[in-house]
């Protein structure tokens, strides 16, 4: 028996050190595979994005603005920063709105208007233009006191209404602790009725609200190009890197025919070819062509930093086009910008002021049509005919086609437009 284990000794030491070898590399294989799982993280779906870094290291972008580092730590995203470059009356109101009710933006309505008049318009040049919007952008208002002042404070900014239509600054301005106001004169604080904050704390306050914000936008009507923006895109900073520019463009008889009706209200419609302004047609529609990007011909530096929206697109499905202008920006949409969109855009008796941002927002997209003339739509298109067939305006040749609502004159845009998807 003795012998017998002796003979057998030598196989049974062989079987332990196979089995101990298969058990190695066993657990060494699960280790190398749970390890390489965890370093890359590979898409789970389509939207998924997985880049090289710098250093050679790989992040993975899930799409909704979170980046997930190699050892899985999910990083929060930068702030979105977006501005919105339209035109007046073509509906960049109503799109600003859609950020401004989204209660952790930090939204200012048109800033550019404080350049425009300022000092008797000493202020009204590129450069204080340029500076003002790299402030909004970088959350420093440093150097921009007297402008923003006088865009929340003054008798004429009261009739602008750009304070009273920038929800963040109203916010700053009623939640700003009251004590001691009884011992401050009128001139110490930025506008004593409405807004107690004091002068010397505005820009630290501004500053403050703008960077714990969820995301921030302006709009702006004021700016003749888009490359007014390059320097902010390329600052070489995070924020740089995530600035969005939204191209609001609305059919150029539509938006005519609605500046002719806040200039003209006592006239009754239809205007004539009379009231068109053959001028400021011609540089509207110029300045429309001239900021449209097309797909082989955008800069390197707005690439993925511009995107075109029609306000007709936005008239007929908001709801449809909020998501997708929440998803451009890198930002989540809220469930109060959808209870606004609900209550504003399906208005059974819109609002009769001009400025008003309630309305039935599918029957805007035709209401030029009962306000402006044959003669006056004829001479608009003759000007504007590039800028129509760009962006997919459909002409009219007769009175029937004008006043026949049925046929729709919105229609596609040239392909190569760099469209919001």
């Amino acid at each position: 028996m003795r012998v017998r284990m002796r003979e057998l000794l030598p196989l049974i030491l062989v079987l332990a050190i196979v089995v101990y070898y298969k058990l190695l590399i066993r657990s060494t294989f699960l280790t190398l595979t749970k390890t390489t799982r965890q370093f890359y993280r590979f898409p789970t779906d389509r939207n998924n994005v997985v880049s090289p870094t710098v250093s050679g290291d790989f992040i993975l972008s899930n799409g909704n603005g979170v980046v997930v580092s190699p050892t899985n730590e999910k990083r929060p995203s930068v702030r979105a920063t977006a501005f919105i470059l339209s035109q007046m009356r073509s509906g960049s109101s109503f799109v600003g709105e859609i950020f401004n009710q989204h209660p952790g933006s930090f939204y200012l309505f048109e800033p550019l208007w404080a350049t425009q008049f300022y000092d008797n318009g000493t202020h009204n040049v590129q450069e204080w233009q340029f500076k003002l919007l790299q402030g909004v952008a970088n959350c420093q208002f440093e150097g921009l006191e007297d402008l923003m002042e006088y865009f929340m404070a003054t008798k004429t900014a009261k009739r602008f209404g750009g304070f009273r239509k920038s929800a963040s600054l109203r916010k700053l301005c009623e939640n700003y602790p009251k004590r001691n106001l009884l011992h401050r004169h009128d001139h110490d604080v930025v506008f004593s009725k409405k807004c107690p904050i004091p002068k010397k704390n505005l820009t630290s306050v501004l500053n403050e609200a703008c960077t714990k914000s969820k995301l921030n936008v302006a709009k702006v009507i004021r700016v003749k190009n888009v490359n007014i923006f390059e320097q902010i895109v390329r600052n070489g900073s995070e924020i740089g890197q995530h600035v969005k520019v939204i191209h609001l463009v609305r059919d150029p008889r539509a938006a005519i025919a609605s500046r002719i009706r806040v200039y003209n209200l006592r006239q009754p419609a239809p205007f004539s070819d009379e009231f068109v302004d053959e001028k400021n047609v011609e540089v509207r529609c110029k300045h429309m062509v001239e900021n449209a990007q097309v797909q082989d011909g955008v800069p390197d530096w707005l690439v993925g930093h511009y995107a075109l929206i029609r306000y007709e697109d936005v008239a007929m499905a908001p709801a449809a086009m909020t998501e997708k202008l929440y998803n451009f920006i890198g930002a989540d949409s809220d469930k109060a910008v959808f209870d606004w969109l609900a209550e504003n855009t399906n208005a059974t008796e819109p609002d009769k002021n001009v400025y008003s941002r309630k309305r039935n927002s599918r029957d805007t997209v035709d209401a030029w049509r009962r306000n402006l003339s044959l003669s006056a739509v004829l001479k608009i298109q003759k000007i504007c005919r590039d800028a129509l067939e760009m962006f997919g305006y459909r002409t009219v040749q007769g009175q029937a086609e004008l006043t026949n609502l049925s046929l729709s004159l919105v229609g596609d845009m040239e392909n190569n437009l760099v469209q919001i998807s």
